[in-house]
């Protein structure tokens, strides 16, 4: 892995808020994810014990919390620092060498300018395997949180040798995207949608195999529901596509997260990094991912501000008794949509995944996982398992996704 002394790692020391802030977070993956081995034990050279107590996924989220704030890549520089952990993203150049051949096979970065309100514009990044092939069915990857179009490097490679046009964007704010101030755009799910719609229209894509997980699910989805006439089928897994009826149908260390994220501690939870090292504990087997792929990721995160534009999506959350916060109605158009529409539709349910583990409830009563609330009700659907993945099939259970997938 290359030196990259340039944009630094400084660590902090981690203080009893920042543990109490992560762990909730590690103790609902080991509580709810014990198939995974990795989770079951502390990092190596981090051994924590206490005397008189049971409470061992207590003690292993404190473990976790620790390794994730003395990692690499998660820098806790001052505001007057800034300057130097915001590297020019769109400069491949900077960027991992991983990235850079990921990038390079597709033709180099690809931009184009979208209007974002308020008489302003920004660059949308994208990778587009056949740029301006119309005559070919085309595949659209949405990301979620965190992640970026490397999240589907293996799938766009499968695809493509499938002979589809496929092509995978940066939503605004990630990876080589422009990331405009929350001042100037709200990186809400439909502020996304209705980027991904301008995106389409300038990028002049038809018949779209649209694939969107996470974060990415209800902007897929809102886009979709917007624009029927552009949709040749979806696919989505690992999303929230409809509406929880409580917090209490939320894991308990889920919904513990949820209240930090939504107090007034809530940014310094974002930069904290609960979330920025997440991807590696929600893979079965963390050695999935090298150092080198981890820190193409992390690469567009290196300023703890930067990562307050992922909250949005967590007040957007479809918690239907949170109170005039949150606005469920967006989801009650996706829901319409999905239980109507007679466009092919796929759900991935990913054992013992993470937010497939989610429960709402049928017209019945009757409390079910989300996956199968959608089995039940929506149209035209076909719902896949796939097994020993927790939330990033694309990394976990590649050949099992991209097969089913292709």
């Amino acid at each position: 892995m290359r030196d990259r002394k340039p944009v630094g790692t400084p660590v902090r020391t981690c203080n009893a808020l920042d543990v109490a802030l992560v762990a909730p977070w590690f103790q609902m993956i080991t509580k709810h994810h014990t198939m995974a081995p990795h989770l079951t034990r502390a990092p190596r050279g981090l051994e924590l014990r206490r005397r008189g107590t049971n409470n061992h996924r207590t003690v292993l989220g404190l473990a976790l919390a620790l390794s994730v704030l003395a990692t690499p890549g998660a820098s806790w520089a001052q505001s007057e620092e800034r300057a130097s952990l915001q590297p020019d993203r769109r400069n491949l150049a900077l960027w991992p060498e991983d990235y850079q051949a990921f990038i390079g096979r597709w033709g180099g970065p690809r931009f184009v300018t979208v209007n974002i309100g308020g008489g302003r514009t920004a660059e949308m990044h994208y990778v587009d395997t056949d740029p301006g092939n119309r005559k070919k069915d085309s595949v659209l990857f949405v990301h979620g949180i965190q992640t970026h179009t490397y999240l589907w490097r293996e799938q766009i490679s499968a695809l493509h040798q499938a002979g589809l046009r496929v092509i995978a964007v940066d939503s605004i704010g990630y990876g080589q995207s422009d990331r405009p101030s929350p001042a100037h755009f709200a990186y809400t799910a439909q502020a996304q949608a209705d980027e991904i719609r301008e995106f389409v229209s300038k990028v002049k894509i038809d018949d779209i195999h649209l694939v969107a997980h996470d974060a990415g699910g209800s902007i897929g989805l809102l886009y979709a529901e917007a624009n029927p006439g552009k949709i040749a089928s979806i696919t989505v897994f690992e999303a929230i596509f409809t509406t929880i009826p409580s917090p209490e149908q939320l894991p308990p260390s889920f919904r513990q997260l949820l209240e930090f994220l939504e107090s007034p501690a809530g940014p310094d939870v974002a930069r904290s990094g609960p979330f920025l090292n997440s991807i590696r504990f929600l893979v079965s087997d963390p050695t999935t991912i090298t150092d080198e792929e981890l820190e193409t990721y992390l690469f567009p995160w290196q300023d703890p501000e930067d990562r307050l534009i992922w909250l949005p999506a967590v007040d957007g959350l479809p918690l239907e008794d949170r109170g005039i916060r949150r606005d469920i109605r967006p989801f009650r158009k996706i829901e319409r949509y999905l239980q109507h529409h007679p466009v092919p539709k796929l759900v991935f349910d990913l054992s013992p995944g993470l937010f497939s583990a989610l429960e709402t409830d049928l017209p019945s009563g009757e409390l079910v996982r989300v996956p199968e609330f959608a089995r039940r009700t929506f149209c035209n659907v076909r719902v896949e398992n796939i097994a020993n993945s927790i939330h990033f099939s694309q990394e976990d259970q590649t050949s099992e996704f991209t097969r089913k997938l292709v």
